[in-house]
């Protein structure tokens, strides 16, 4: 049970300074004061709210534990809402915005704008946006902190690291150039004895070059009187998607060291023209054949006295294509020629002496 409240002065005092005052008094005398009670009461009152609130929790104990629960809880959620509203603030406060262009180079050095192209921005926060139809990106406001800008758009892409500070906007150009996706393999094996070891590695790369096909390279300098068509976009010439590369050092008796080299890659493009030196349907469809070639280098250890001192050298021969694969690097590409398609100027087997100083 709850004790009945302690017996107190049946008067209300109202005190103004340090004097109590009836209440009782004019109403004039009391209309600056407010309520209180006198220090015996006061006392008093704490004694029972304490006494009562024991029996209470005496009483019933799981009310209680959970009636303190749920107040702790309500004082955590409104200290983290108040906190976490004065941080959001903050960072609005302090935010920036990064904005930009996203362009890529022809081969004279001019800039093409890239429109739809995927920006994403990752940092303290993560967002995406596209480009205009002139290369422009802009972001929403954003906390300060370190960004990685990342780019993809057909097999282009770009990246670059940006700091966002205080109030301040980041202005960051992008160029986008050719993906590639690069896989390598290193394999090592040594014997017993530390001259006796074998490495191989193997690469293969998957790229694109994609751009403006006219080139001022291309026609002034090679024609004296050149032919230029309109500009277009496509393939450029050195466009090689796929690329196998396998190479490695062996180690043979006799102290020689065998050095092979195989590589296979996509043939190169080109466009067919008709005999006005127009080019015949889009530029740079047709390719090559596949460019194959297997090269191998065979050295030995060598020591030359010299004086009182021996010098150290290696000294072999290397053989090029060696089996002689046709690896054509011009085509008549004329539909009014005879020999339209046919391939000339392969790279045959070649043989070339080596020798290397070793200091």
């Amino acid at each position: 049970m709850v004790s009945p409240l302690p017996s107190v002065d049946s008067r209300l005092f109202v005190r103004a300074g340090s004097q109590a005052i009836d209440k009782n008094q004019d109403p004039q005398q009391t209309s600056r004061c407010h309520i209180g009670s006198t220090p015996a009461s006061s006392r008093q009152m704490r004694a029972w709210t304490h006494r009562n609130c024991r029996r209470a929790s005496a009483t019933y104990p799981g009310r209680w534990r959970a009636l303190s629960a749920i107040k702790g809880f309500v004082c955590f959620l409104v200290a983290y809402t108040l906190a976490s509203t004065g941080f959001s603030r903050q960072n609005v406060d302090n935010a920036g915005r990064v904005t930009g262009v996203v362009f890529v180079r022809d081969s004279s050095g001019g800039r093409s704008f890239v429109g739809g192209a995927t920006v994403k921005l990752s940092g303290p926060v993560v967002l995406e946006t596209q480009t205009d139809e002139k290369g422009n990106y802009a972001s929403p406001p954003v906390a300060p902190g370190t960004y990685q800008i990342e780019v993809l758009f057909s097999g282009l892409q770009a990246a670059q690291t940006i700091t966002v500070e205080h109030d301040k906007g980041v202005l960051a150009e992008l160029q986008l150039k050719p993906a590639e996706v690069k896989s390598s393999v290193t394999v090592s094996e040594c014997g017993r004895n530390e001259r006796l070891c074998h490495v191989l590695n193997a690469s293969y790369v998957r790229s694109r070059a994609f751009g403006d096909l006219n080139d001022f390279n291309q026609f002034f300098g090679t024609f004296a009187q050149p032919v230029i068509q309109p500009n277009a976009r496509g393939r450029l010439s050195f466009d090689a998607p796929n690329r196998f590369l396998f190479w490695g050092t062996l180690a043979a008796p006799w102290k020689l060291t065998l050095v092979p080299v195989y590589e296979v890659h996509t043939g190169f493009p080109y466009s067919v023209e008709n005999e006005f030196r127009e080019y015949v349907g889009p530029r740079n469809v047709a390719r090559f054949p596949r460019f194959s070639s297997f090269d191998l280098q065979i050295t030995r250890p060598l020591t030359l006295p010299f004086g009182e001192k021996h010098l150290h050298a290696r000294v072999g021969m290397g053989v090029f294509n060696l089996f002689n694969h046709f690896d054509p690097r011009d085509v008549q590409n004329n539909l009014a020629s005879a020999r339209f398609g046919q391939l000339f100027n392969t790279a045959w087997r070649e043989y070339r002496g080596k020798f290397v100083m070793e200091f």
